[in-house]
C-alpha cells in the first residue's frame, strides 16, 4: 500500500514528542528512518541543493553506525502520516485524557463556530442520536470535512 510520507522537520521536534510530549514510544518506531541526506531540485529547471546531516559524536540520534562508516546524526525522522496520527492517538487515549484538558469529540456535526472570549473560538456541536447540543471553548480546534 502507497503512504505519504511526511518528515519532523528538525531535532527539536522530534525532542517534542519523545520528551517532552512522551508521545514517540507510541509510534511503531519499526517504521520510521532518521534522514541523513537530502537532495532537493526544481522540477522546471536543473536548479538542486544538498544537505548532509553532520557526523556524531556522541548523541543519541546516531542512526547508523559501522566500522567502515562513523555514525550520522539525522537531520530529520521519516514518518509515515498514518504512523503518526496512530501514535498520537494511543497517546491521547492512555495518557493523555484528563491530564490537559484533551478530549476526543468524535461522531459529532460542528453546527456553528464563534469568537468567544480572549479570542478563542467556541464551536457548537449538534446533538447526535437524540443527545443534547453541546459549545465548546478550544485553544485548538482540529477539524476535517
Amino acid at each position: 500500500m502507497y503512504v505519504r510520507r511526511a518528515p519532523i522537520p528538525t531535532l527539536a521536534a522530534h525532542d517534542l514528542l519523545r520528551t517532552a510530549i512522551g508521545a514517540w514510544p507510541h509510534l511503531d518506531l519499526s517504521r520510521t528512518r532518521g534522514v541523513e541526506e537530502m537532495q532537493v531540485w526544481d522540477g522546471l529547471s536543473n536548479a538542486r541543493i544538498t544537505f548532509s546531516a553532520p557526523y556524531a559524536e556522541s548523541t543519541p540520534y546516531a542512526s547508523t553506525s559501522t566500522s567502515e562508516y562513523p555514525a550520522i546524526d539525522p537531520m530529520a525522522t521519516l514518518v509515515e502520516n498514518l504512523n503518526l496520527q496512530r501514535g498520537l492517538l494511543s497517546y491521547l487515549k492512555t495518557k493523555g485524557q484528563g491530564k490537559g484538558g484533551v478530549e476526543l469529540v468524535d461522531g459529532k456535526k460542528v453546527v456553528g463556530v464563534q469568537p468567544g472570549e480572549g479570542g478563542w473560538p467556541v464551536v457548537e456541536l449538534e446533538g447526535v442520536g437524540g443527545g443534547e447540543a453541546r459549545s465548546l471553548r478550544a485553544r485548538l480546534l482540529v477539524s476535517s470535512v
